[in-house]
């Protein structure tokens, strides 16, 4: 009886131990959509002046991945 108590509390744990995984990957998730998308908008505002970045940031972009 002792061994399914402890069973059923390591499973208890591992539960637990996924909804908080979970939870910091949704949040890591929205805090980088966020973030590219202000980046995002520095960088068009930044090169709206300069029609060559219009070209340049993006090769930039292709080439960093």
């Amino acid at each position: 009886m002792e061994r399914k108590k402890i069973v059923k509390q390591h499973y208890f744990r591992l539960i637990l131990a996924s909804m908080a995984v979970a939870l910091a990957s949704a949040v890591l998730a929205f805090s980088l959509k966020h973030l590219t998308e202000f980046l995002q908008d520095r960088f068009f505002s930044a090169a709206s002046g300069y029609t060559m970045l219009y070209i340049l940031l993006p090769s930039v972009g292709i080439t960093t991945i």
